[in-house]
């Protein structure tokens, strides 16, 4: 891939050291100006730091724990030399300051923060698109290709297991055979705090089928005290004095991270009888695809359904 060759080329011209600093963990540009300026400040004439004096300059930025890891590797770049003293009885670590090298490596280190900014973007722009789909068993489709295609009822399951935070459902046709796969999973998500929201369409026509499988679903939640995790919403037009779905569109999301896209409605057919095609989406796309299901629940054709409207 083009990031991993780009990483190749900094260690070309960049000791792994800076790239070592670059990645400690919540490391920023104003950190790496505030460690700078602390050890330049502490230093004094003789030139001398420990990790005790820096700390006091940097305490509400900086763990000790990660300064003395930033100690480390600063003295692996050459910018610190240690230095060991007793001073009545006790052992202790010193550090000499070199400032122009310190400066120089700083300035290293935001280069090299940018540069795997830019790989990190990279690779997640180039992430690869898996293809997943529900075959009959009539089609006479090669075994090998078959099998080496994933299935879109398992891929549908994982991206729930996954989720963490957020799971985002765009569907307008529910079916109860093909739901009640994914509901039981949609409630453990909730369990561990997952928040789930679902856009369809004639969701408070208590005639619909849409209706009585998310009214199941609302229920369950409800019962388990999950129903907070849960939102319903319809996304519907009127064409010629009739209710019809304002999107075609199948998409779930999980965490922002990854997305399903494809054919297949949410029904026993759609995930396990009809030939359905979809697409497992990684990557900065999927920020983008999230950003128009947000569009949508601020849509002027849309409207949330509450739970309590459901489970009557």
């Amino acid at each position: 891939m083009e990031g991993s060759s780009l990483v190749i080329g900094m260690r070309g011209v960049m000791p792994d050291v800076l790239l070592e600093i670059a990645r400690l963990p919540g490391l920023t540009t104003d950190l790496l100006a505030l460690i700078e300026r602390a050890l330049l400040l502490v230093c004094g004439q003789d030139g001398v730091v420990s990790v005790h004096t820096v700390q006091s300059e940097v305490q509400d930025r900086l763990p000790a724990e990660r300064l003395a890891a930033f100690f480390f590797a600063l003295t692996r770049a050459g910018a610190l030399t240690r230095l060991k003293r007793d001073r009545r009885g006790h052992s202790f670590d010193q550090y000499r300051v070199q400032p122009d090298h310190l400066r120089q490596t700083i300035y290293d280190v935001g280069v090299a923060r940018r540069l795997l900014k830019h790989v990190k973007a990279e690779e997640e722009q180039t992430g690869e698109v898996e293809l997943c789909a529900t075959f009959s068993k009539s089609l006479p489709l090669d075994t090998q290709i078959r099998q080496s295609i994933l299935s879109l009822a398992a891929v549908l399951h994982r991206l729930i297991t996954e989720a963490e935070q957020e799971i985002l459902i765009l569907n307008p046709f529910f079916v109860r055979a093909g739901f009640d796969c994914l509901a039981s999973a949609l409630l453990a998500a909730a369990n561990r705090g997952a928040a789930t929201t679902i856009v369809t369409y004639q969701l408070s026509n208590l005639g619909s089928v849409n209706h009585q499988v998310l009214s199941s679903l609302a229920r369950q939640a409800a019962t388990l005290g999950l129903g907070d995790h849960f939102t319903f919403w319809e996304y519907e037009q009127i064409e010629e004095r009739r209710v019809v779905p304002a999107a075609h569109a199948k998409v779930l999301l999980s965490d922002g991270k990854s997305a399903y896209i494809g054919s297949a409605n949410l029904t026993g057919h759609g995930m396990a009888r009809l030939l359905e095609i979809g697409v497992l989406l990684p990557g900065s796309q999927v920020g983008q695809l999230r950003q128009v299901f947000r569009a949508i629940l601020e849509s002027d054709n849309t409207q949330q359904v509450h739970i309590e409207k459901l489970i009557i």
